[in-house]
């Protein structure tokens, strides 16, 4: 295992994680409850239905990429 494999793997697992934390902002299981916080609310009625098919399009990109590292 070399040091650019390594970096390679620490690189796309942030991204696996930041696609994690955008498809939980995204189907609300984290973050303030509907009603609670109108600016909140306001960003999800914006950015919510994004955020809910961009989450695991990034966590598949990512671990796609994973893979090529792997097996290059």
């Amino acid at each position: 295992m070399t040091a650019q494999f390594i970096a390679t793997i620490i690189d796309h697992s942030i991204s696996v994680l930041g696609g994690i934390g955008g498809a939980l902002i995204g189907f609300r299981v984290i973050g303030p409850k509907p009603g609670t916080n109108p600016k909140f609310d306001e960003f999800h009625k914006k950015w919510g239905k994004h955020l809910k098919w961009l989450g695991p399009l990034v966590i598949v990109f990512a671990l796609v990429q994973i893979g090529q590292a792997f097996y290059a």
